[in-house]
């Protein structure tokens, strides 16, 4: 009690010295030294800011207004706080030791305590500065009833006061309105009466106490104290000799009332499933043994017990029996504060006895549906857990009833069962759990080593973890479905909260994992330090689960180590981080942190790796590109973002530097990069047996940012002795308008073939430059400038695009002279390269028997945008001859293709005009029209030795189509219209035919005509040739009439488009004067059958006048038949009737 008395003696002392001060001094200067006094026993700062007198007499008469006692905080709530303090006391008495307060009355006072998270409050705690105390379990004789110093208060009275208390753990609030309390102490008696408010419940209680010679000394005092609260009643009597002898005391207690919820209410905890309350409790003494008996029913919650002690005080000797049983476990927890546990009925058993320190627990037991939990065993040293037996089961038939208690995933439903043994003797004890669920099965056993952190303690562990997805989930969303692992290991108690961890081993399908190290918890937590290792013997395999295209990963075995650190909450270091494989290795230090809802990673990485192709899964590198790979550089990553400054990629003998930043969240690109390399013709096919006629170092240097509407180039510079290029420029979208844009270019190429190795083609030995400007103006994107030059070739365009999410197009292309004979000579080399491979590989079985493609003729693209271009080409050399004033105008977009002009002219005055369109109707079906129309053109063979121009044959053209179709095919299947072409007199070199024709027509030509190969050219009188198409069938007769020096030819010819068979019968006729023996080896008849893609040259046997042995007996006289009847059935101008007569045919379809 001296926590109470000595404070109150310093108090009385106080005010003495305050009387006797108040002789000399003004009582308003002492105000500040009582304020320091008060302040100094109440370890608060106290402020009176009222009025204070002393008055003088057969006592002391102190009193206050407007005190306040601060909290910890001087700037909260004020811990308590009175409008009216009066204390009156008797001063002699101090010498006797006795503090004789004659009255004390305190009006409008109002106490605020406050209780944080972790369970303290704001209240002074006065400190025992005596000796310190045994323990009681031990001494208890050493335990204090009495005090030296005694306390009476002869009347006391409070009015219109508060209390109120809150705990931020539990987040309760207590609400005390004491509208009166009065006390009056005579001779050994205390009467006490209040009433007020208790959390909204009115309450009035009465206390007698007889027997008091002392507040400060319980000794022998026959109490009664009753009362109500709301509806609920209760009494306490009885007889305490002292709070030591209290086996010597006697105590009844009852409460009843008709509504437990009531009750609850007014202590502010939650309700359960209402009834009437009566609580029973007694305490009585049997020899010298306290008897202590519960029998109470609380609401739906029934608990009987029986408790025997011989020290009720201490309990160092005790007995205890209790039994609760309720229909509803739910409400059980949530009077606990625990909310969401299971709506089933429940019963507790609890048999216990402590003698010492020992502790026996005979049945702690929890029986319900839900839970079945049982702990058996003996402790001989409560404060050592280790020095005993105990044993534990636990059976819990379904896991989803308590899913939300344990906040557990929905997936975990099945059952569990668990089991615990302790063995031990002071020196140390035996552990075994096991447990097991659908989630995991787990072990556990060793040795608990006495002391309070168990210091030196050892434990193996091992388990199975059937489906390991279904334990990640408690850690993460959409956790990947992964093969059974399985694990073992073990851990010591090093420290307190610390464990060493050493040889854990993982089987997670074919991967092992191993870890070692320091692992902490609690207060040590950021102590742990894990060294792992995860050996796979397929990448693929392992990281499948975990990415959504796991076939950009090699099949490779790999090794993965590192130590793994935990310096602050969710965060990890990795320390010495490596991969390593027969592909290449990697090193990583950094940090993994959690504390966003996805991970991240940063820090520094090295990777290396001698060869290309063991990383790429996807793509076949050439061999002229495998080079040794090497990175270095602080990477930060996390999903959706990447971010690497300071790195530094090296590809065989090129490197490039910089920073790079990816994030697909803010769709942002970032890259400031420089790279240099010695050489580009060390990419090259033949790098390393044929030096390069030009050496080609480079240096690059690019820097800007890309967004979803901003594409900024800083800066763009490549320099070589072959090559120059600069760039920059911003690319900037409001919507769908262009604004702040701007774009320049210049790219400069001294000789295209220093770049025929790398690329692998034979380019033309000539220059390039491009400059380019572009700038925004309107929300129109607008091309200022766009210059080509290339060896004596010009070109340049403007225009402008508008309309981003639908482009809209204006382009003008102008060129004085465009020379594509280089052009056309690399894709000479290139398709006669492509058809020796074809031919190398060709299969004659798997040969397409179609020419035709079944191409889509699809307007989807073209829906999407639309683009007006003209070109102006007034010089087009390359061509057989070269064509001057190049005019045309094509639309193409949404209404389809639509060619409203096409012109071009020869130097001859030869010219040829193409209109057309190709749109969608309303179905969706593309429709054709077209009409190709030439005059005086000529048709020579590029690059033939010695042609002349003014020589070749002219010729005039009108094709004219109609039709429909989805595909090419079927297109052409429904094409109408005619093709007529007449041909006057000229030559035409037969050298390089093969340059324009291919093997079948080169063996039908020398077929028609075998003289011809005899010269050096062929001369036409005249030619003609009509055609007409009608539902994609093709038919003329003739179709065909050449008329040369040698022979006249007449073709009949039908063809299907749909089937794309044919039929060609020509007739071949000797002219006049060949003579005999020229003209009998001419064929008169051949025809050529079959398809479009597969041909058949044959000679027709049903037009031979003499065959077999008759043309044999017969000699020349047959061949000179033959000869006289087909000249007289081709006399006359065969082309003029093949014109006059197509003529009649156009004119009656055209019309």
């Amino acid at each position: 009690m001296r926590f109470i008395g000595y404070p109150m003696f310093g108090l009385g002392l106080g005010l003495l010295l305050l009387a006797g001060a108040a002789l000399v001094f003004d009582l308003g200067a002492l105000k500040p030294l009582y304020e320091r006094v008060a302040g100094y026993y109440l370890e608060r700062e106290v402020r009176v800011d009222g009025e204070m007198s002393v008055r003088l007499g057969r006592s002391v008469t102190a009193s206050a207004s407007d005190i306040k006692i601060l909290g910890i905080d001087p700037e909260a709530v004020p811990l308590a706080q009175a409008e009216l303090v009066e204390v009156q006391m008797r001063l002699p008495a101090l010498f006797d030791k006795l503090v004789d307060i004659e009255l004390v009355r305190i009006e409008g006072a109002t106490l605020n305590l406050e209780i944080d998270d972790q369970g303290q409050g704001n209240w002074p705690i006065f400190e025992d500065d005596g000796p310190a105390q045994a323990d009681r379990g031990d001494d208890p004789a050493q335990a204090e009833g009495t005090s030296d110093i005694a306390l009476r208060i002869a009347e006391a009275h409070v009015t219109e006061s508060f209390i109120n208390v809150h705990s931020s753990r539990t987040d309760l609030r207590h609400a005390l309105s004491i509208d009166r309390f009065d006390s009056l102490m005579s001779a050994d008696t205390t009467e006490t009466s209040s009433s007020g408010i208790l959390n909204e419940r009115p309450f009035e209680t009465t206390l007698l106490i007889e027997g008091v010679d002392s507040l400060l000394t319980i000794a022998k005092w026959d109490m009664d104290w009753h009362g109500q609260i709301g509806r609920a009643q209760f009494q306490a009597t009885g007889h305490l000799e002292a709070l030591d002898q209290l086996e010597q005391s006697q105590l009844a207690l009852t409460l009843h009332t008709d509504s437990a919820n009531e009750l609850l209410e007014t202590l502010s905890l939650p309700l359960i499933d209402d009834g009437p309350v009566d609580i029973n409790f007694r305490l009585s003494q049997q020899a010298a043994t306290a008897h202590l008996d519960l029998d109470a029913v609380f609401g739906e919650f029934s608990i009987f017990g029986t408790a025997l002690s011989e020290d009720p005080l201490t309990l160092s000797s005790a007995q205890l029996d209790l039994v609760a049983t309720g229909p509803n476990l739910a409400h059980l927890g949530a009077l606990g504060g625990q909310t969401n546990w299971p709506e089933t009925p429940f019963e507790i058993d609890l048999k216990t006895s402590r003698e010492g320190r020992q502790v026996e627990v005979s049945t702690l037991r929890l029986i319900s549906d839900v839970m079945d939990l049982e702990l058996t065993g003996t402790v001989a040293d409560y404060r050592s857990p280790g020095t005993g037996r105990l044993s534990g089961n636990v059976d819990i038939p379904s896991l989803s009833v308590w899913s939300s208690v344990l906040n557990l995933p929905s997936e975990l439903s099945g059952p569990f069962t668990g089991k615990v043994s302790l063995t031990g003797e002071g020196t140390g004890a035996d552990l075994v759990v096991s447990s097991q669920s659908d989630l995991f099965s787990l072990d556990i056993g060793g040795r608990l080593e006495p002391g309070e952190s168990m210091l030196g303690s050892t434990m193996r562990i091992q388990g199975q973890i059937s489906r390991p997805e279904r334990f990640l989930s408690l850690f993460m969303e959409d956790a990947p479905t992964l093969p059974p692992a399985a694990f073992e290991g073990q851990f010591a108690i090093e420290d307190a909260d610390t464990a060493l961890l050493s040889g854990l081993q993982i089987a997670l399908g074919e991967d092992a994992i191993t870890a070692n190290g320091l692992l902490g918890w609690d207060t040590k937590k950021h102590d742990t330090l894990v060294q792992l290792s995860v050996n796979s013997p397929n990448l693929n395999s392992t990281l499948s689960p975990w990415l959504d295209a796991p076939e950009v990963i090699p099949s490779l075995p790999v090794e993965i180590t590192g130590v793994l650190a935990y310096p602050i909450s969710k965060q990890f270091e990795i320390q010495r981080g490596a991969i390593s494989a027969q592909a290449g290795t990697g090193q990583f230090t950094g940090s993994v942190s959690l504390r966003d809802k996805s991970p991240s990673l940063s820090g520094n990485l090295r990777l290396s790796a001698p060869a290309l192709q063991p990383l790429l899964t996807q793509i076949d590198v050439p061999v002229h590109f495998e080079k040794p790979l090497a990175f270095q550089g602080q990477v930060s990553w996390r999903a959706g973002y990447i971010n690497i400054s300071d790195g530094l990629l090296s590809y065989g003998p090129t490197d490039v530097n910089g920073d790079l930043l990816i994030d697909l969240a803010a769709t942002t690109l970032k890259f400031d990069l420089q790279s240099t390399t010695p050489d580009l013709n060390h990419y090259t096919p033949n790098n390393d047996a044929v030096a390069t006629a030009f050496s080609i170092p480079i240096t690059l240097r690019a820097s800007g940012e890309i967004t979803e509407d901003l594409w900024s180039v800083e800066k763009f510079q490549l320099e070589s002795t072959q090559a120059f290029v600069r760039g920059s420029g911003n690319l900037e979208l409001d919507g769908d308008e262009f604004i702040d844009s701007h774009i320049t270019s210049d790219i400069r190429i001294a000789n295209l073939t220093a770049f025929n190795d790398l690329f692998n083609l034979s380019l033309p030995d000539q220059d390039l430059q491009v400059l380019v400007d572009m700038d925004s103006r309107a929300g129109a994107l607008v091309v200022e400038q766009l210059d080509l030059r290339s060896g004596d070739s010009d070109l340049s365009a403007t225009g402008q695009a508008n309309n981003p999410s639908a482009p809209e197009i204006v382009l003008n292309v102008d060129s004085n002279r465009l020379d594509l004979s280089p052009w056309l000579a690399l894709l000479e080399t290139a398709e006669q390269s492509r058809s020796d491979t074809e031919s190398a590989d060709l299969n004659p079985e798997s040969a397409s028997p179609r020419l035709i493609p079944e191409f889509p003729l699809t307007h989807d693209i073209l829906s999407a945008f639309q683009a007006d271009t003209t070109v102006s080409i007034r010089e087009l050399n390359g061509l057989a001859p070269p064509v001057v004033n190049v005019l045309t105008r094509i639309d193409v977009g949404r209404e389809g293709i639509r060619v409203t002009s096409a012109s071009a002219e020869n130097q001859r005055g030869g010219s040829a005009q193409l209109t057309g369109t190709l749109i969608p109707n309303a179905e969706g079906v593309s429709e054709l029209s077209m009409l190709l129309e030439g005059s005086d053109l000529v048709l020579g063979i590029p690059r033939a030795p010695g042609e002349d121009i003014a020589a070749l044959p002219p010729y005039d053209i009108r094709l004219k189509l109609d039709g429909e179709g989805q595909t090419m095919r079927e297109l052409a299947a429904s094409l109408d219209g005619y093709i007529n072409m007449t041909m006057s007199e000229g030559s035409v070199l037969n050298a390089g035919l093969d340059r324009v024709t291919n093997s079948f027509v080169q063996e039908l030509s020398k077929a028609l005509d075998p003289l011809q190969e005899k010269e050096e050219s062929t001369k036409i009188h005249c030619a003609a040739a009509f055609s007409v198409l009608s539902d994609g069938r093709l038919h003329g007769k003739p179709a065909v009439v050449v008329d040369t020096p040698n022979v006249k030819v007449l073709a009949d010819a039908t063809a299907n488009l749909a089937s794309e068979k044919i039929k060609v019968q020509f007739k071949t006729v000797p002219q006049k004067g060949l003579g005999l023996s020229m003209s009998s080896i001419v064929n008169p008849y051949v025809e050529v059958t079959g398809t479009l893609a597969q041909p058949r040259l044959t000679l027709n046997p049903e037009n031979t006048v003499v065959g077999g042995s008759l043309a044999v007996i017969s000699g020349g006289i047959s061949i000179l038949v033959r000869n006289v009847l087909d000249r007289l059935s081709t006399s006359g101008n065969v082309c003029a009737d093949r014109l006059r007569k197509a003529n009649e045919e156009m004119a009656q379809m055209d019309a």
